[in-house]
């Protein structure tokens, strides 16, 4: 399924997509229930008095979107609070240090333009596509748990305003700006990762070229810590003079054919990976998703989670897994 685009605004120097109708594919349009248009109803009003949305407030005041917000409409707008923004580790500095550019694609990713829509019209079913109002697309899934976007939960759901929709959200999306293998090699606590990808890739399977295509792919990523305090990986030397054909097994044992956000492996018992072996998948404490190897003695917690990259989604793990 997908949320098709018509047609876009430019309005002056503040440049976003105005999307004149949305419909999901087989599903049916959603049915606006606003409040009265009054200035006190609006989206903006309703943010600037509410309970921790203050990064929220201050990142739209900031770009400007907050005049956006305050006028016609409708949009479906998806809110972390401040807590989560702190999590995803953008507080007010963060603010002030991004561009407007940067910060307002940023917001348009948590933006639905040109409709209003209730929960109740989302897909009901796994990762379907919708198009956010930076031309992005993200992903949406209902199950038994919840609705999700890119991973995570909206709660609460169908705050009504006078020109469109707030969903609360549980963690920031992040619009896609490189591939897996991209992300990897400019994340410095993945060098041990980039490294074991470089030589598993002299061998006889071109891991890096996998990782750089077009997808999709999940890949459980260890940090440099867990390659630290592996057995035969702890060093970066160790890793270039290993073997890459066994090296290239380890690795494709990480990766999943297919995009799987934390919510898709929750309801999961295993996964196959991409050497054909299974992953164990369970809840630890707190519903914290765990995958462990046949050859491990403990599973691996997802640390950072639902990274997403143009040809899949990258989760961190604390752990080296074994086939």
């Amino acid at each position: 399924m997908h949320i098709k685009s018509y047609s876009s605004l430019v309005s002056g120097s503040l440049i976003f997509l105005f999307f004149s109708g949305f419909l999901f594919q087989n599903c049916s349009k959603t049915k606006s229930a606003y409040l009265p248009v009054t200035p006190n109803t609006t989206i903006t009003y309703l943010v600037r008095n509410g309970s921790k949305l203050t990064l929220y407030n201050k990142a739209i005041s900031k770009t400007g979107l907050d005049t956006i917000f305050a006028g016609a409409g409708p949009y479906t707008v998806f809110i972390p609070s401040d807590a989560f923004f702190a999590a995803a580790g953008i507080d007010s500095n963060a603010i002030n240090n991004f561009s407007i550019g940067e910060l307002r694609n940023i917001l348009l990713y948590q933006t639905i333009a040109g409709e209003g829509l209730l929960s109740a019209n989302f897909p009901k079913t796994s990762n379907a596509s919708i198009i956010m109002a930076n031309g992005d697309s993200a992903f949406i899934s209902t199950d038994s748990a919840g609705i999700f976007i890119n991973g995570f939960q909206l709660t609460p759901l169908d705050v009504i305003a006078s020109n469109g929709v707030i969903n609360g959200l549980e963690g920031v999306l992040m619009p896609a700006t490189a591939n897996i293998l991209q992300i990897v090699q400019t994340d410095t606590a993945l060098s041990f990762l980039a490294a074991a990808i470089s030589r598993a890739s002299q061998g006889n399977t071109k891991v890096d070229s996998l990782l750089a295509g077009s997808g999709p792919f999940t890949i459980f990523g260890p940090i440099n810590s867990a390659f630290q305090a592996s057995m035969g990986y702890s060093t970066i030397n160790a890793i270039n003079t290993a073997d890459p054909d066994t090296l290239a097994k380890i690795i494709t044992y990480h990766i999943l054919a297919g995009r799987f956000f934390s919510s898709d492996l929750a309801g999961a018992a295993s996964e196959i990976a991409l050497n054909a072996d299974s992953l164990g998948v369970s809840l630890g404490f707190g519903n914290n998703v765990m995958i462990k190897g046949n050859s491990d003695s403990s599973a691996a917690n997802i640390v950072v989670g639902n990274i997403l990259a143009r040809n899949g989604v990258l989760h961190k793990i604390d752990q080296v897994l074994l086939p």
